[in-house]
């Protein structure tokens, strides 16, 4: 960007090599002089709207472009590689909460799995774990991480112990 002194400069020498003093000019050349300066000041006054018109519509482009990589990052979806993860994290998540609460994952882990499946729907309003934003995969992965209900747990317990009639 040049400065505003060596610009005023660069006029100040154009206006002295090129542009005589109106005074020095016969009347008619002198009124094609400033005529010529008149469409030269409209001139710039219609670059500065130009300018400022295309600022405003690459503001609109920048917004429009978030707004369209906002869209594709919603519509894309995890791997066949996450989902596996996830199904995984799922599977080790259920193991651990059977641990925990001294049930036979053999039995009862699927209702966990179930559970937490549910919980991942829900929270991403998808039909299935494969359907989670791929944005979403680390909220999907905390969610899995941190889940638990000790109702289900509870519920689960009681059911273990009628079956074994204590």
């Amino acid at each position: 960007m040049i400065d505003p002194q060596t610009l005023a400069l660069c006029e100040a020498e154009t206006q002295e090599t090129f542009l005589p003093a109106p005074d020095a000019l016969a009347p008619a050349d002198r009124d094609k002089l400033l005529s010529y300066l008149d469409r030269l000041g409209e001139n710039e006054a219609a670059m500065k709207r130009q300018i400022a018109e295309l600022g405003r519509a690459l503001l609109i482009m920048d917004n429009n472009n978030r707004k369209m990589q906002r869209l594709i990052e919603s519509r894309l979806t995890v791997t066949t590689a996450q989902e596996r993860a996830l199904t995984r994290a799922v599977a080790a998540r259920a193991k651990a909460l059977c641990d925990e609460n001294g049930l036979e994952y053999a039995h009862v882990g699927r209702a966990f799995r179930d559970a937490i499946y549910k919980d991942i729907r829900n929270s991403f309003a998808v039909p299935a774990v494969g359907d989670v934003p791929a944005v979403g995969m680390d909220t999907a992965r905390t969610l899995i991480a941190q889940w638990s209900s000790f109702r289900l747990a509870r519920k689960l317990r009681d059911r273990e112990r009628e079956k074994s009639g204590t």
